[in-house]
């Protein structure tokens, strides 16, 4: 079956070139972690046949996928089956062209390059006024957008080990890196607002996953607020999104005095998100929200109060210790630049 499409190229597809609706993308596949760190080895890979092949419609369908709706495959398969929509077998055909269907896509960079224009426009639906300009490519795209090994993006098949290819849109890649650009000019310009603030620098870490303490304490050599400035700003330009998610995300305040009550061991997470007080076992809340409204009731005012006193005592002698280490730090580059000074002040009387 997959000889009728190769044969469409040259008979039944339309093929088009410079015609003003081209769209052009790309299947490409994911590279290896073998394939990523030996380059020696890159001749295996090219060698080596990879095809976007068959797939079930859904897991419970026995319906062969197309990524195609019912309406789509009646309007753009009946001249490659030869064959009626109104023909009673067209179903068992469609199935059979498809159980068949595979796409080979080649080793490199490019990938399979993929023209999946339309005639009349771009941003209508398909429609017999606006048909593929080259039907056999239309086709191994939709095929592939719809496989459960083929991911939308470069980035969501590196995030997913289940992914062997990946579809890329330069005009869809463009826009994400200037959208991704603006993002990163509106977390940078937050970040310089409160990059001198250590306890907003504190509090936006502990909430974007970085325990402040413990950062500190691995950052030996560096000075506190500076080892804490650098990991902010890397997570603003890294992830922009993020950044802006977490600092406007709602009743700020409880969900980081949660997380540093769970940083400080005061609190405990288990599995499935439920939060305790491990002394006595007693539950705070099965998930955040409900860990957020135990806080907001007044009926637990007291117990909060000596939760976030522990909680201050805690984060107070980690404070004292980054003092301690700021102070170091200061020393040791005192006694460098005085080193060198020396040594500089040897050189010249030489």
């Amino acid at each position: 079956m997959n000889t009728t499409i190769n044969t469409l190229e040259s008979e039944l597809v339309q093929q088009t070139s410079g015609h003003p609706n081209d769209k052009m993308v790309y299947i490409r596949r994911k590279k290896s972690f073998l394939e990523t760190v030996q380059q020696a080895g890159a001749s295996f890979f090219e060698d080596g046949r990879l095809s976007v092949g068959s797939y079930f419609a859904s897991k419970n369908s026995p319906s062969i996928g197309s990524g195609l709706s019912i309406n789509e495959q009646q309007l753009l398969l009946p001249a490659i089956l030869n064959m009626s929509v109104e023909d009673r077998d067209f179903r068992k055909a469609v199935n059979s062209f498809y159980a068949e269907f595979f796409t080979p896509i080649p080793h490199g960079e490019e990938g399979l390059k993929l023209n999946i224009g339309l005639w009349a426009s771009n941003d209508l639906p398909l429609s017999l006024d606006n048909m593929p300009l080259n039907l056999t490519d239309y086709l191994r795209y939709r095929h592939a957008k719809g496989h459960p090994h083929v991911a939308g993006s470069e980035a969501e098949a590196k995030a997913n080990g289940n992914k062997m290819f990946y579809i890329y849109d330069p005009v869809i890649s463009a826009a994400g890196r200037k959208s991704n650009a603006s993002l990163q000019d509106q977390a940078m310009q937050e970040y310089l607002a409160i990059k001198e603030s250590e306890d907003k620098v504190d509090k936006l870490l502990t909430l974007l996953g970085v325990d402040p303490v413990r950062l500190v304490a691995l950052k030996k050599s560096e000075d506190p607020l500076t080892a804490k400035q650098v990991a902010l700003r890397e997570i603003a330009t890294g992830q922009p999104a993020k950044f802006l998610a977490k600092k406007d995300v709602d009743n700020y305040e409880q969900r980081y005095t949660i997380q540093s009550l769970l940083n400080a061991g005061i609190w405990q997470e288990l599995s499935g998100g439920i939060i305790i007080d491990p002394r006595n076992n007693s539950t705070i809340g099965v998930t955040v929200v409900e860990a957020i409204a135990w806080m907001k009731d007044s009926a637990n005012n007291n117990k909060l109060v000596l939760y976030k006193t522990t909680l201050q005592e805690y984060l107070r002698k980690s404070r004292s210790k980054s003092w301690e280490q700021k102070k170091k730090v200061e020393e040791e580059q005192k006694a460098d630049s005085e080193t060198a000074a020396e040594t500089d002040a040897e050189t010249d009387a030489q």
